[in-house]
């Protein structure tokens, strides 16, 4: 039992290499890296998948609203309806995406931070929808 507190035989006490603190420092940064982009990419697959399913309600209303200016007099009450349901998705699909879109800006700023505390840039992988709507 006595033999359980002592460190070594010899008594003096050894580091771990700077080697083996850096590889372990480099593994805890990928884990946190890998994290956020997973983080990243599910928004981004979010993102673009309601974006494609807006254009389609978008075009679709375009299509049922006509393009003459007093077709709305005439317009039959089914296609009013479903011009009023559309309005009400494609309102929530912009609430939505603006929500994606803080939300994948947030998670960069917090990559930012990561890497500055660790003294490591660029630990995400490029984020496709962040360079196709402005937010790198």
């Amino acid at each position: 039992m006595i033999r359980f507190f002592r460190s070594r035989s010899d008594g003096s006490f050894k580091a771990r290499s700077l080697e083996r603190d850096s590889s372990a420092d480099g593994n805890a940064v990928k884990i946190v890296a890998d994290a956020i982009n997973l983080v990243l990419e599910q928004a981004e697959a979010e993102r673009m998948g309601l974006q494609k399913r807006m254009d389609d309600v978008i075009a679709r209303a375009a299509v049922v609203g006509g393009n003459d200016a007093d077709e709305f007099v005439t317009r039959a009450e089914d296609r009013s309806e479903m011009l009023k349901k559309s309005d009400a998705d494609i309102k929530r699909g912009q609430a939505r995406l603006s929500a994606i879109d803080n939300k994948i800006q947030n998670d960069r700023s917090r990559a930012d931070w990561v890497g500055s505390r660790l003294g490591t840039r660029g630990i995400i992988d490029s984020c496709a929808v962040c360079e196709a709507t402005g937010l790198t």
